[in-house]
């Protein structure tokens, strides 16, 4: 199901903050060293128009799910749009990405849309979807653009922090912390501490196994 990225599921919300990217090692989804050590963070704060309490209902609007590997960056689209004053554009940076394990869609290769930009000085992000790197493995629910990119659907709750030792995913609402950025990919939660609407952490394999069972239905 094409959509065009412009018709985005995210009403950014007035008001930048601005702090210092903390160096952190996020157990499996951050590469070391971090690439965003020792920048500026500049962030926005996103009031999301959907949400995902499921993997059937993330499914209901998937074209892509699976496992990826980040390569690298393909393009900036409107660096710096962020700092004009007045200025309604935002910074977004297409990534590339290598498909590990496809559940859905039969896609190789990926070029993933995502608000922000990562500069010599600073990253520029949302709060609670903070941008990607390279050699970072996220398992991501996406849907295709218009322009043959793919955006993850509703950013936190399309990627999940992916712990390789353990083969184990954790959504990126629960994973990241929005003061820092940095993703603990091993964050253990009590059933009780797990957000209200967010998707319990679980195995690849049991993943793929709730991807199958939706598109059964």
């Amino acid at each position: 199901m094409k959509r065009g990225f412009k018709a985005a599921m995210l009403a950014l919300v007035l008001g930048l903050c601005s702090s210092f990217a903390l160096s952190a090692c996020s157990a499996g989804s951050k590469p070391a060293p971090d690439p965003d050590a020792g920048l500026r963070r500049q962030v926005m704060h996103a009031s999301w128009a959907k949400g995902y309490a499921s993997v059937e209902e993330l499914m209901a609007d998937t074209d892509f799910a699976g496992l990826i590997e980040v390569t690298g960056v393909v393009r900036v689209e409107n660096s710096g749009a962020h700092l004009s004053e007045g200025s309604m554009a935002m910074p977004a940076t297409v990534f590339s990405a290598r498909v590990l394990d496809a559940a859905a869609g039969g896609q190789t290769e990926l070029e993933i849309y995502m608000t922000g930009e990562r500069t010599d000085e600073e990253v520029f992000e949302l709060a609670d979807d903070p941008l990607m790197a390279s050699g970072e493995k996220w398992f991501i629910f996406a849907r295709q653009n218009d322009n043959g990119t793919h955006t993850i659907l509703t950013g936190p709750c399309g990627r999940f922090a992916y712990d390789e030792a353990q083969q184990r995913l954790t959504q990126l609402m629960i994973a990241v912390d929005q003061e820092t950025g940095a993703v603990n990919a091993k964050a253990k939660v009590n059933a009780d501490e797990i957000p209200n609407g967010a998707i319990p952490p679980m195995t690849l394999a049991e993943m793929k196994d709730k991807i199958a069972e939706a598109q059964a239905k």
